[in-house]
């Protein structure tokens, strides 16, 4: 029968347990702070306001601007429906969107998973 190493032992010195519990105070640290960067929203693209609009203004109506910020089902969307216009009506209102948004509102939407 084996013991667990992080039990203290009967012949431990007080200094010896001293040192197993900030080895074990410095594991929780760690776990703790693998934790927090697991939980932290990370950035996936490097997606600007200012393509976004312009590709909405120019290409709108085929869903440039969809595809670019990687909602690829909606501008496939646009795509197909570009020859009723409707979609670049929709482009243009979001085109207004895009530049009235700050860039930490652009960022937060676009560019973090």
């Amino acid at each position: 029968m084996q013991n667990d190493p992080m039990t203290p032992q009967p012949e431990m010195t007080p200094q010896q347990m001293m040192q197993m519990q900030q080895q074990m105070m410095q594991m929780q640290m760690q776990q703790q702070q693998q934790q927090m960067l697991q939980q932290q929203p990370r950035k996936t693209g490097s997606r600007t306001r200012g393509v976004a609009a312009a590709l909405a203004f120019f290409l709108g109506g085929l869903g440039a601007h969809k595809f670019y910020l990687g909602q690829s089902g909606q501008g496939i969307l646009y795509f197909l429906f570009c020859w009723t216009f409707i979609p670049v009506f929709i482009a243009f209102l979001e085109m207004i969107i895009y530049m009235v948004q700050s860039d930490q509102e652009f960022d937060q939407k676009y560019n973090y998973s």
